[in-house]
């Protein structure tokens, strides 16, 4: 995966920069910046297309989005130094615990399952832009477009505006989540929440594009096209791809955008060290297929070997996703680390 010229600072026609690549510009916004999922948004949206039957959308799953969860972990242990310089009561003690906490809540505290869970709920679009941001800031940084704090703080709450729209969402968000902990709406505050939903889906579209005009007419600041698209396809997959009922498939294409930015970063790694012996594809091989396996241990045979034993089977499940997905999301906070870490050097190498 090594650099081409094609990927320094290539600009377009009209004079904003595609931005400095991973692998190659036409690859990265297609997998890292989300382009092929709106090629598939608009294939679903005009088309109807469906994955029919519930084993094909299984394997869907497996090899995506099950796998991206599963790709922290598998960074976590796999990152050269990590163990050692990472708190251990992350590397080690975590896993752990949590394996005690789940089995304690489904023998004694069932009930704590629909909390944990709405944790998760919660969590999951904030990660989503976490996750944006990063990215975005990441490729302007590789690209030579640098950044004041003021100008990151605004472009991260603009990344922010389809968590904000997802709390509140018809039919979704935090009233979902409210219901499923016992209470009960009134007419008035749907009404409500129902015309701030509207506000924030119109603001989850429009305020990116305005701070990234606003970057480039008032602070002359350009941010790499490939920024641009990755802020703006999050933004997508939480309006557009909600109203075409096709919500899924933003899960899944944010886990083929996490795998790709990871599988990049561990194959540069292995790559960049004297005694490798392999090349890149079978590096990125090996490390996707650990994560395929290692998703299949977590979300099929886990969970199953609780219900075999006995445990609830609806119960196992939602405390297995929720579990999951809160490992993840902490697990991320401390392996995307890019000041005074290697993946600095990865950045701009």
């Amino acid at each position: 995966m090594s650099v081409t010229p094609l990927t320094l600072n290539v600009r377009t026609a009209l004079g904003w920069p595609v931005g400095r690549a991973f692998v190659n510009p036409t690859f990265d916004i297609l997998f890292i910046a989300g382009g092929l999922s709106l090629v598939f948004g608009a294939l679903v949206y005009g088309t109807g297309f469906r994955i029919s039957g519930d084993a094909t959308l299984t394997l869907v799953l497996l090899f995506a989005n099950f796998a991206h969860f599963a790709a922290s972990t598998v960074r976590l242990y796999t990152k050269p130094g990590a163990v050692k310089t990472l708190p251990r009561a992350l590397t080690l003690w975590m896993p752990v615990i949590l394996v005690g906490l789940f089995t304690a809540v489904l023998l004694w505290a069932g009930w704590l399952v629909r909390y944990i869970f709405a944790v998760f709920v919660i969590w999951s679009p904030y990660h989503y832009s976490a996750q944006t941001f990063g990215l975005s800031v990441m490729y302007a940084a590789r690209s030579g477009c640098a950044l004041s704090e003021p100008q990151r703080r605004t472009l991260w709450w603009a990344c922010l505006m389809p968590f904000f729209w997802s709390l509140l969402r018809p039919d979704a968000g935090a009233a979902w989540v409210l219901q499923g902990l016992g209470f009960h709406s009134v007419p008035v505050f749907e009404a409500f929440r129902s015309s701030i939903s509207l506000v924030l889906s119109l603001g989850a579209l429009v305020t990116p594009v305005a701070v990234i005009a606003r970057l480039k007419v008032r602070d002359g600041v350009a941010l790499p096209v490939i920024s641009v698209m990755t802020v703006m396809t999050n933004a997508i997959w939480w309006t557009f791809f909600n109203y075409v009922h096709a919500m899924w498939w933003a899960a899944i294409f944010h886990g083929v955008q996490y795998l790709a930015i990871v599988t990049i970063f561990h194959v540069k790694e292995r790559t960049q060290q004297t005694r490798s012996a392999y090349g890149p594809l079978c590096h990125a091989v090996v490390f996707y297929g650990a994560c395929v396996m290692t998703a299949y241990v977590l979300f099929v045979l886990w969970p199953d070997a609780y219900i075999w034993a006995g445990f609830d089977a609806l119960l196992t499940a939602q405390l297995a996703i929720a579990v999951i997905n809160i490992h993840h999301f902490i697990v991320d906070a401390f392996i995307w680390r890019l000041r005074r870490d290697r993946n600095a050097a990865i950045v701009q190498g």
